[in-house]
């Protein structure tokens, strides 16, 4: 997807896994600014991209994380 090009690959955001708790993961603006976040604010912040370029795009919840799909791709997900 697009998207995660841009995000991920342009603009070089990537989740914390050296330091997950630290505290600035869960600030949104200091994930703009580090791009450094953890799952639940990377989703956040995926999720607003999306709705700003007219995407839909869903999250969910796993046990231990969160992420994003896309609407259309939600019954698929939840039948595995």
């Amino acid at each position: 997807m697009a998207l995660n090009d841009y995000l991920f690959g342009e603009l070089r955001f990537v989740g914390n896994e050296l330091h997950y708790e630290d505290p600035r993961n869960s600030f949104l603006n200091q994930v703009l600014e580090r791009r450094t976040g953890i799952p639940i604010t990377l989703s956040l912040l995926y999720m607003e991209v999306a709705r700003r370029a007219d995407l839909y795009v869903e999250g969910i919840n796993f046990r231990d994380a969160s992420c994003c799909v896309p609407g259309a791709a939600r019954a698929a997900v939840l039948e595995i």
